[in-house]
């Protein structure tokens, strides 16, 4: 069976539990950006974040059964990842600290550290409001969708007249509907967010 990114975790979950690995490959994909976006965060090059996106895939499995609010599960995956960042990091550090002792080389200089960085709680709470709009993004229709991801997403920037072109929609109507698409995006934040366990 074939599952939609809007489908609900505690479904996938449900789903997973009884072996369906389209429904595991759902969920994975799901919240892949979401714990890559995480190890960003603590500043992983590409290897180390696919190291601990394994490690959190596998942490997952195993808890699955044992999940007791399905419905957090980003937040569950952003504290799982960010433990399994800062034990990376805190490895490599002792192995640099190590290296550096070993070298004679080092001197003390971490006053001189400036650490402007986010605090980890209000990291928790920025990932939390990037997977939110995630959600709620694929839960607009797809014209709105592709609508959104060329106004505001797409990489090569593309002009009014080519989205009007990909889109087979005159140029004057791409404004009005954007004005309805973006409110319906907080529409469905709005929903998305009061339907969230305190």
């Amino acid at each position: 069976m074939k599952y939609e990114l809007t489908t609900d975790d505690s479904i996938l979950i449900e789903k997973c539990l009884t072996g369906e690995e389209t429904a595991w490959e759902t969920l994975i994909t799901k919240y892949e950006r979401l714990v890559y976006a995480t190890c960003r965060r603590y500043g992983l090059q590409q290897a180390e974040a696919e190291d601990v996106f394994g490690r959190v895939c596998l942490t997952l499995l195993q808890h699955l059964e044992k999940l007791n609010d399905r419905a957090r599960l980003a937040s569950w995956l952003i504290t799982v990842t960010s433990r399994e960042c800062w034990h990376l990091r805190k490895v490599t550090d002792l192995t640099l600290q190590s290296a550096r002792l070993e070298d004679d080389t080092s001197k003390n200089s971490i006053d001189e550290v400036e650490d402007d960085s986010l605090l980890p709680e209000e990291v928790l709470l920025q990932l939390e409001q990037q997977q939110q709009v995630r959600d709620s993004f694929n839960q607009l229709q797809e014209r709105c969708r592709r609508l959104l991801w060329y106004l505001f997403y797409d990489p090569g920037k593309p002009s009014y007249t080519q989205i009007a072109n990909y889109l087979s929609m005159p140029v004057a109507s791409i404004g009005p509907n954007r004005i309805r698409c973006l409110d319906k995006l907080r529409i469905s934040l709005k929903k998305l967010q009061e339907n969230l366990p305190l």
